[in-house]
Parts: structure tokens; C-alpha cells; sequence
């Protein structure tokens, strides 16, 4: 059965900003909390990268 697309990119954003979220709230020193969050975001990127192309391939076969 295929996913309804908005509900499949609403469930691999929201943990772009449940991570950001986190970085920005207990993170007091600014450029340390502004490079934890650009790791969080580029982590959270390559995750959804790889589980965008597993929907590819799952629609495709």
C-alpha cells in the first residue's frame, strides 16, 4: 500500500527539528550550539537522503 507523500515527508522532517529544537534550547555558547546544529542537520539530511531512496526503490520494485 503507498504512502501518501505529504505524510512520508512530514515523518522524515520532524526529526530535522526535533533535533534542531534540542540543539538550540541547551545550547548556551553560540558557535558551539551553531556548528552542534549544522552537524545535527547535516546527520538528519543524510538519514533522510537514505530514506528517500529506499521509498525510490520500494516503488519502483
Amino acid at each position: 500500500m503507498p504512502l501518501d507523500s505529504s505524510d512520508t515527508l512530514l515523518h522524515l522532517l520532524l526529526p530535522v527539528h526535533a533535533e534542531c529544537a534540542r540543539h538550540i534550547c541547551f545550547t548556551k555558547d553560540r558557535q558551539v550550539g551553531r556548528l552542534k546544529l549544522e552537524k545535527a542537520i547535516l546527520r538528519q539530511a543524510k538519514s533522510i537522503a537514505r530514506d528517500l531512496v529506499d521509498l525510490v526503490v520500494m516503488y519502483i520494485y
